[in-house]
């Protein structure tokens, strides 16, 4: 059996491609992808290279609530236009990390709809949310590039 959500709020990091403090939860996985298509102009080859890719992003939580595992791939390929040589395709991983994220410090805020003695206390502002949440992230980020691709990037 496989379900399309486990838990009953997705904790994305994708739509924004922000980084979230919040992990996925225990033996959760995750998997976003997403494409990429982007023109440019690179003075150093003369050319107008077109990139076309995909990423995937997985992330895994497995001992703690407040731990998560995460691995992301981006495989490119660059049509390269415009250069005194024939056009010619470049093509691999563009990126590749690895790492692990840990939750330190999350903020515990009341629920203030349920008072119902005042609507001015119900109403206010609540300082607490001027706290954020912290996370720590120790990864390996490598680079599998030749040198032409590098310089295109």
């Amino acid at each position: 059996m496989v379900n399309a959500q486990y838990t009953e709020i997705i904790n994305s990091k994708r739509p924004g491609f922000s980084e979230s403090p919040y992990s996925i939860g225990t033996n959760v996985f995750q998997f976003e992808t997403g494409l990429f298509y982007r023109t440019s102009n690179n003075e150093v080859l003369g050319s107008r290279p077109t990139t076309i890719g995909g990423e995937l992003f997985f992330r895994y939580g497995k001992f703690f609530e407040n731990l998560e595992v995460n691995a992301k791939i981006a495989y490119q390929r660059d049509e390269v236009l415009d250069t005194p040589e024939p056009n010619f395709n470049i093509s691999g991983i563009s990126e590749l990390t690895i790492g692990a994220k840990y939750l330190i410090y999350q903020q515990k805020y009341t629920d203030k709809s349920k008072e119902i003695r005042s609507w001015k206390r119900r109403m206010a502002f609540d300082k607490k949310r001027l706290i954020p949440s912290v996370a720590a992230f120790v990864g390996v980020n490598t680079n599998f590039l030749g040198e032409v691709l590098k310089q295109m990037s």
